[in-house]
């Protein structure tokens, strides 16, 4: 059997941490000893070293659904029952499910996944509740594709599955892998260790989902990705009431009894608009949120006649290609990719709204950190002599701008989460023209006219000497009623480039907009005679107060 893990005893210590008090470990052949807390944890020995860091600290909590009982050993007793699968065609086929409808759901959840994944060089990689590691594998096998070897942790709540998963890593010679068992809900890993985080038909399984998300938001770096899968239950519920009928008469007249009874464990899937709402209440930002797979759970292909399967399962493929967005309730499984971004785009908020001294370094040292971080505040207009620029400009823009993100969301009418995706654009990039130039878009269907205002600001003040972005701000002024104010940042934009045509021809409008309604006022027949005392000046509109209005030209 080849070496299964060339990664250092240091490295390990790295990663690890105490699962109770995040203190480090002292990693030795047998067991983990904890610096801070004193605890022990037992290390199973071999080719590749299993580390058993599993506590529960609450183990009288319900959990979301209190008819459900959560512990350890049913868990293990599913798992037994279940056996060890290289594949999740393979789990399926052990419960009577049609290989038909197993890769159907396959191609829609785990493919998908694996396709939002940018393997890069030097990264860690972390799948809660990986099971026999089938995912983990198959993300790996994507990194190898760009020729890059990350490093594999894997955990999950069975320890026989966790074996399992050392045995195949060990044959297969994976050179850099981590195996543990653990809760979900306490992971034993330090802050910020892992590029990429997946958790996939696991969620759904966790007593406190919250808590185990907020765990994952903690070991995720700042850029790095989050995936999430798990059922639906309004499409399980959904199907099975269509179907009732047609299901109830097989089983009676074939005298159906299941051959293939899973045991007991806590299981509840989730409402779409619950489990959106968990996981921003997690500190989590969703970037893309899908209902994916339009077909009954895989069940109830156990009562078709199999020459029916494969005829069924393609009549779905073409409803899932065609007719996805007007069933979504019926999508057996939601399918996110999410960053830990949120609490970062609201300290830019903050940073943006907050006094002068805030702004001039008088804050807590980790805010401090963030606001300093090198990839935050950069001009796009530099995005030509500056690769890392390009670079983060390239990521932001395919990850936040592209058709299958920002333009879904939109067109969807999900405006807040549209709006989200170019925040975040915005505090990588304050003076984006394309994603400003959005904001004002999204913002005026949301009757949101003092958001853009905030934006526009902050990017004048960090580059003053861009004139496009005055320009920008000059035409959502005047849209926006703000004539004057306008009229003085196409100035400003025309000090620093005298021929920016964009800025003149705004300019030119607007003053000769601003000449005929004072010539309008000067003979209207409520004007005063000439001589006669002038009436007092009709109040200003407080900045950003009327509907807020789109500028003409993009920089695309």
């Amino acid at each position: 059997m080849k070496t299964a893990s060339s990664i250092s005893r240091a490295e390990i210590a790295q990663i690890l941490r105490c699962p109770r008090c995040r203190g480090t470990l002292e990693v030795r052949e047998d067991l983990l000893g904890c610096d801070a807390c004193r605890l022990a944890f037992a290390t199973k020995p071999g080719s590749l070293p299993i580390y058993d860091l599993f506590i529960d600290e609450e183990t009288d909590q319900l959990g979301r659904d209190p008819r459900q009982v959560w512990n350890r050993p049913e868990f293990e007793r599913n798992y037994e029952f279940t056996g060890y699968h290289e594949s999740g065609i393979e789990f399926d086929r052990a419960l009577g499910y049609p290989e038909e409808v197993s890769r159907f759901l396959f191609d829609r959840v785990k493919k998908r996944m694996v396709k939002w994944v940018r393997p890069g060089p030097g990264h860690a990689i972390l799948d809660v509740g990986c099971g026999a590691g089938y995912f983990l594998t198959m993300i790996r096998d994507r990194y190898r594709e760009e020729g890059q070897e990350p490093t594999v942790v894997g955990i999950d709540i069975s320890a026989h599955q966790v074996s399992y998963m050392a045995e195949r890593m060990g044959r297969e010679g994976v050179p850099r892998v981590i195996a543990a068992t653990g809760n979900g809900e306490f992971l034993p890993f330090a802050d910020e260790s892992f590029d990429l985080v997946t958790c996939s038909e696991v969620i759904e399984h966790i007593r406190n989902p919250k808590r185990a998300l907020e765990e994952m938001r903690r070991v995720l770096k700042p850029m790095g990705m989050l995936l999430l899968s798990t059922p639906s239950m309004s499409a399980q519920k959904g199907w099975s009431q269509i179907l009732l009928p047609a299901t109830s008469l097989v089983k009676f007249l074939t005298r159906y009894k299941s051959r293939h009874s899973v045991p007991e464990s806590y299981d509840v899937p989730w409402f779409s608009k619950e489990f959106r709402e968990t996981i921003l209440s997690a500190g989590i930002t969703i970037q893309e949120f899908e209902h994916n797979a339009v077909i009954p759970h895989p069940y109830h292909f156990i009562f078709l006649p199999r020459p029916l399967v494969k005829p069924t399962v393609a009549f779905f493929g073409v409803v899932d290609r065609t007719m996805k967005w007007a069933l979504n309730p019926l999508a057996l499984h939601f399918v996110v990719r999410a960053s830990r971004m949120l609490a970062l785009a609201l300290l830019g908020t903050a940073l943006i709204a907050a006094p002068l001294p805030a702004r001039l370094g008088v804050l807590p040292a980790s805010a401090q950190t963030i606001a300093d971080d090198d990839w935050l505040n950069r001009d796009y207009f530099t995005r030509g002599t500056d690769g890392f620029t390009a670079e983060l400009l390239a990521n932001a823009e395919r990850n936040h701008l592209a058709q299958e993100n920002f333009w879904k969301k939109y067109k969807g009418g999900e405006l807040q989460y549209a709006l989200d995706d170019l925040k975040y654009v915005l505090l990588v990039f304050p003076n984006h023209p394309r994603a400003l130039h959005l904001m004002t878009m999204v913002c005026k269907a949301m009757k949101d006219s003092t958001t853009p205002i905030v934006y526009f600001e902050k990017a004048t003040r960090l580059f003053p000497s861009q004139p496009y972005t005055f320009a920008q701000y000059g035409a959502y002024l005047i849209q926006t009623g703000e004539t004057e104010a306008g009229i003085a940042r196409l100035k400003d934009a025309l000090r620093l480039n005298p021929n920016l045509t964009y800025a003149l021809g705004l300019l030119a409008e607007a003053q000769k907009r601003q000449h005929s309604a004072g010539s309008v006022r000067s003979t209207s027949p409520t004007a005063p005679a000439p001589g006669a005392a002038p009436s007092a000046a009709a109040p200003k509109p407080p900045t950003g107060t009327p509907s807020g209005s789109t500028p003409g030209a993009t920089v695309r």
